[in-house]
């Protein structure tokens, strides 16, 4: 059994994490599950891998976070340094609470047109 807190599961939270929006975004888009992977923990780059059919109904490069101490400046950075000529899409999530989505405002306007 884990002890709340541990790095071990620390790191399975954000495992977790990873895997869920993986899924929500294949659920969202009606993709098959090899279309949107969740990358191992430690992996350079993006969270999220995205199949070319992937990128054009989602361009986003996903930056997955699961943190109780939030440090967006610093998430931010990493994400758009990682977004692999998509859109930086952070998704962070405390514990009890939804996940929540950080892009940048001119991003964000032309998805809603």
């Amino acid at each position: 059994m884990m002890v709340a807190g541990t790095t071990a599961s620390r790191k399975q939270k954000g495992r977790e994490h990873q895997k869920q929006i993986a899924d929500d975004i294949c659920k969202a888009f009606n993709l098959p599950p090899e279309d949107v992977v969740s990358r191992p923990m430690g992996s350079p780059g993006i969270d999220v891998m995205l199949s070319v059919r992937a990128r054009s109904v989602f361009p986003f490069g996903i930056e997955c976070k699961r943190s109780e101490s939030l440090s967006i400046p610093a998430w931010w950075k990493q994400c758009a340094t990682n977004a692999d000529n998509l859109k930086p899409l952070l998704v962070y999530r405390r514990n009890h609470e939804p996940a929540m989505a950080v892009l940048r405002w001119d991003d964000f306007l032309e998805v809603i047109q």
